[in-house]
């Protein structure tokens, strides 16, 4: 993604934005951005400049780093090994099929599931096989399928029975 840049305060976990923070994610951990490639002259502490949160340039870089690797660790440990080692790593999907036993169409369908999973401005209130059992829902970010439970978007957890309202 040559040329495209998010400045902390629009970062909404949307997936273009994921593919552009996971190669970067060490850095992040450190507390390094990514530098604004648009800028030129003066190149002031990675691209970060005050802000009136009141974190440090260096806090808000890892507090990016760290909903992401939150969001990852909800994954499988297998989904997100995946994940890391073709967004972060570059590792093509053919050398992937290879070292996991399975065909290039399947890893890549599975990364894409992951990467739908992780995406959006709050983390899922499900499991990943929760969710995936549910149909993948996107939209509100809550499981209604097959689940025993139904989980709202406030964290409040009730019997799918409760729900005929």
């Amino acid at each position: 993604m040559l040329g495209t840049y998010w400045q902390p305060r629009e970062i909404s976990y949307s997936r273009p934005q994921l593919e552009w923070l996971l190669p970067v994610l060490d850095e992040l951990k450190e507390g390094i951005y990514p530098p604004d490639p648009r800028d030129t002259g003066y190149n002031i502490d990675a691209g970060i400049r005050g802000s009136p949160s009141g974190h440090a340039p260096y806090e808000t870089a890892a507090m990016i780093a760290g909903e992401v690797e939150a969001r990852l660790n909800q994954c499988p440990d297998k989904l997100r090994e995946m994940m890391l080692a073709y967004y972060k790593d570059g590792w093509p999907l053919d050398r992937l099929a290879r070292l996991t036993g399975n065909a290039d169409w399947w890893i890549h369908r599975n990364i894409k599931r992951g990467m739908r999973y992780i995406t959006g401005r709050r983390r899922m209130s499900c499991t990943f096989s929760e969710w995936y059992r549910c149909g993948m829902p996107d939209k509100f970010r809550v499981c209604f399928g097959s689940c025993n439970i139904l989980r709202t978007v406030s964290g409040v957890t009730r019997l799918k029975s409760l729900r005929t309202a």
